[in-house]
């Protein structure tokens, strides 16, 4: 029972969704009217008297299929153009309100921290082709960009989730002014989502879509500017052939041309123009409009996504590129995300990435730890917010994987599967899988092969504040293991040291250093601890005293003796006011920096030395007047037989 129950939850499943926007770009372009080509001229704008950005989504038709005629499936086996409906086509009341629904919380989000110049009069909405008989009024006011909104049938074999395109621009500075995001509605979840549900892949797709209107789109990269000067940027485009007879495409505009730099270490002379590479692979419908899939994985912006996704320093460094718009600033610093993937710091102290990762095979250039070799272990994948599976494929000589020195260089029996990963052995997130999305267990059990699945089992919890954490625990009656480690959710919190501290069953385990195990009452096996770092990055932190070590890390049972506590941020709080011991025995603070304090043990009373003798005691610390400040460190300082005056 027990191998039967392992192999369940070992092997679990991917599956990943692909945007269209290049191609969906491309039809809709074909159907609107020709385009006189000029010479744009950008007008000259000061991004601090811009307003916030205002939406409209012209969506009448979502679920009311007389508002967007022959196109919005009504009955199972309806031809719309050369796709047939099938029955989970149709958008029902509670599908159109989960799209309505998410749209406005998309529409509130995006609105609260982009900002343009106004457009101060009404214009029109002016359209044809697939949109000519869509319901839309003929001009609309108060509006910077509006959106049409449709759901029509993308084909039983399409993975595609929503589709975007711009339909209209400024005349002067060529900002997009109308667009169109096409739902596909036989894969929409059942309840709307926001930036804050637990599964928001609807959402983050929707923002996705949003933004190839918005800016992200090889269509408009042309168009980005500076608006200080009202010039181009000095480049946008760069194109580069590397040693493998590859075509590489990057995106060089200031902001994420630096950031690319700081990330990866860039700084020799011929690589100073690179900046965000453009993804080339993944088809007609992928390559060319969206960030590079190996380098940016997770990002908001990917082609192909697993499910998870980041609103992180891509998606905003864009918008400002684009000189279009001004980010809030003190908006964007709530809301954008850590994005971890291949930030080796978070993960490994050893490690580094340098500067050949952008023009070099990534099997050559990739963390190690970053590579995995046995197809289909069950691992956290490297935000350690989600489940992943080692993803592989034995390799063959197929079209995918020329040229081998770029895919397969090493001659490897098995590559990863993924070619717009460019075959590089990787972990990909699992389905169903994230750990913070407390419907993922009831999301996996509909899955064949996982029918009996029962966190409770493994002493999981999928919720807001888990992690992801290799464990062997498993509620066996009759004392049995797991045979080998699995990646698992476990509560989790963290504080402002990074440090992760799981609680499970009951039990809080505190995490000095990730890779350490613990074990759990009613339980067999142990969890193992994940790095803090990684783990940490998305998820709230408390605020605390922010001690890391003790030295020396014991001492004599009278005390009386001196002690160095390390750690950081200790300036913003006056020495007075904090409170530190270890166990029941009070500390005097002499000094204190930023970074470490000089203390004195007190004298131990003899009556509770016995008690103490070779027993590691907590660091605890607090400060007068904040009682929601507070620190525990297990297992940080030993007391010694010796006294101090050695005897």
């Amino acid at each position: 029972m027990l191998l039967l129950v392992f192999s369940v939850i070992c092997h679990l499943k991917v599956q990943g969704h692909t945007c269209d926007h290049d191609e969906y770009q491309d039809k809709t372009l074909r159907e609107l009217p020709p385009q006189k080509l000029v010479k744009t001229s950008h007008t000259i704008s000061n991004p601090d008297d811009r307003e916030p950005i205002r939406l409209y989504f012209i969506n009448s038709s979502i679920g009311d299929a007389s508002k967007d005629p022959s196109y919005q499936c009504t009955s199972a086996g309806q031809m719309v153009g050369s796709v047939a409906c099938q029955e989970s086509d149709i958008v029902t009341p509670e599908k159109a309100s989960v799209i309505k629904v998410t749209m406005e919380n998309v529409k509130r989000y995006v609105e609260s921290f982009i900002k343009v110049d106004p457009i101060t009069g009404p214009f029109g909405i002016s359209v044809g082709g697939d949109y000519s008989s869509l319901d839309k009024p003929a001009q609309v006011v108060d509006t910077d960009l509006a959106i049409l909104v449709v759901a029509r049938p993308y084909g039983n074999t399409s993975s595609t989730l929503a589709s975007a395109s711009v339909l209209g621009r400024e005349s002067t500075n060529r900002r997009p002014t109308i667009g169109v995001i096409k739902i596909n509605p036989s894969v929409l979840p059942s309840e709307p989502q926001d930036y804050n549900s637990g599964n928001r892949q609807f959402f983050t797709t929707l923002v996705h879509e949003l933004m190839h209107v918005l800016a992200f789109s090889q269509g408009t990269f042309d168009d980005w500017y500076d608006p200080l000067t009202g010039l181009s940027h000095d480049k946008i485009i760069v194109n580069y052939k590397n040693k493998h007879d590859m075509d590489q495409t990057f995106l060089s505009t200031p902001r994420l041309r630096d950031w690319v730099h700081k990330r990866f270490n860039v700084h020799s002379s011929n690589l100073l123009d690179f900046g965000l590479e453009i993804e080339d692979g993944g088809g007609a419908g992928t390559a060319g409009s969206h960030p590079n899939e190996r380098l940016f994985f997770t990002d908001l912006m990917q082609g192909k996504t697993y499910g998870i996704a980041y609103i992180g320093p891509i998606f905003f460094m864009s918008l400002e590129d684009s000189g279009f718009y001004t980010i809030n600033s003190s908006v964007r610093a709530e809301i954008e995300e850590d994005f971890v993937y291949l930030d080796i710091s978070k993960t490994s102290r050893t490690e580094r990435i340098n500067e050949n990762i952008l023009i070099e095979s990534g099997w050559h250039t990739f963390p190690k730890s970053y590579m995995c070799d046995k197809p289909d272990t069950s691992m956290c994948f490297y935000d350690y917010a989600t489940k992943g599976v080692c993803f592989l494929k034995k390799s063959t000589k197929g079209s995918s994987e020329i040229p081998s020195s770029w895919y397969n260089p090493k001659n490897q029996t098995y590559i990863g599967s993924d070619d717009v990963l460019d075959h590089l052995p990787l972990i990909i997130p699992a389905t169903a899988s994230y750990c913070r999305n407390p419907d993922a267990p009831a999301e996996l059990k509909k899955q064949a092969g996982f029918e009996t699945y029962d966190p409770g089992v493994y002493a999981e919890t999928y919720g807001n504040q888990s992690v992801c954490a290799m464990s062997t625990l498993f509620n066996d009656r009759m004392g049995g293991v797991l045979p080998s480690e699995v990646a698992s959710c476990f509560y989790a919190w963290c504080g402002t040291d990074y440090r992760v501290r799981l609680v499970i069953n009951g039990k809080e385990m505190f995490c000095k250093e990730p890779g350490m195990r613990f074990t759990v009452p009613g339980y067999g096996g142990y969890v193992v601890c994940p790095p803090g770092k990684a783990a940490c990055s998305n998820l709230p932190k408390k605020k605390l005293i922010n001690m890391i070590d003790v030295i020396p890390d014991r001492g004599p049972i009278d005390g009386t003796n001196l002690i160095r506590i390390h750690g950081y941020g200790f300036d913003e709080f006056d020495k007075n006011d904090l409170s530190i011991r270890l166990g029941p025995v009070n500390i005097t603070i002499i000094d204190k920096t930023d970074t470490n304090i000089l203390a004195q043990v007190q004298s131990i009373p003899e009556s509770i030395r016995s008690s103490l003798i070779m027993k590691a005691v907590v660091l605890h610390g607090e400060v007068a007047g904040n009682p929601e400040i507070t620190t525990d460190l297990e297992g940080m300082y030993t007391f010694t037989s010796k006294t101090f005056e050695g005897v």
